[in-house]
């Protein structure tokens, strides 16, 4: 008699076991099928952009719209020789949503250096298909690698 409870015992826990495995296994297909992943690992623009003149502009190859989340854009330190550094990276995401926003969809960047005294500001208009610049981005006073011209876009991605 004690053995048959024992044994009902045990196979009420196995039913249990296997039910929380049932729901554990429900919960990470749910996690899967919602969890933001980069989808395309090349890029859908690549360059060296300060991000100006007012109504000059970039082009990815792939709609904000038709993206899976949205972009996200790459800039990177850009030298006195006015070559890309290939160091000092900032990543900045542009979700999908922000193609509904009203107005110019104008959005700040604030980047800096390895030296905290050297912020630099960048505003560029992120539409659907195109990002266009603004002329504070590229000041006519500022060389290569210095001031506005310190940071350059220098990719765009998909995630």
């Amino acid at each position: 008699m004690d053995l048959t409870r024992i044994y009902r015992g045990m196979e009420n826990g196995a039913e249990s076991i296997e039910e929380n495995f049932n729901k554990i296994g429900a919960a990470v297909d749910s996690t899967s099928r919602t969890f933001q992943k980069i989808t395309k690992k090349e890029p859908l623009w690549t360059g060296a952009w300060y991000g100006a003149a007012a109504g000059n502009g970039q082009v990815p190859s792939k709609p904000l719209s038709q993206c899976e989340n949205g972009w996200i854009l790459q800039w990177q330190e850009y030298t006195k020789e006015g070559t890309l550094n290939g160091a000092c990276y900032h990543f900045f995401v542009i979700p999908k949503q922000h193609v509904q926003n009203p107005g110019s969809g104008g959005v700040v960047f604030l980047l800096h250096g390895y030296n905290a005294n050297s912020l630099v500001r960048k505003y560029l208009y992120v539409k659907d298909t195109k990002i266009t610049g603004n002329d504070i981005n590229a000041s006519s006073s500022d060389t290569a690698g210095s001031g506005s011209k310190m940071f350059a876009l220098s990719a765009i991605y998909e995630y």
